[in-house]
């Protein structure tokens, strides 16, 4: 079973866990859409721009394991 990750602010090292590339990608891909992002002053990316990311490159999601018995 798959759900979807809580839109809230994130770092770029958390978004990089959730996505499941390194540090250095999600940089490069926060580049590559940085202008439907615009610019972001703390280290958390807003909800908004959280929005935006999820939106351009695909909303992760985290697989549930469920217990057998």
């Amino acid at each position: 079973m798959e759900t979807f990750v809580e839109i809230r602010p994130y770092g770029q090292k958390e978004l990089a866990a959730l996505y499941g590339v390194s540090d250095k990608s999600m940089r490069k891909w926060l580049r590559s859409i940085a202008t439907e992002l615009g610019t972001y002053e703390a280290r958390l990316l807003t909800i908004q721009q959280v929005e935006t990311l999820f939106r351009l490159k695909g909303h992760p999601r985290i697989k549930q394991i469920q217990n057998k018995k």
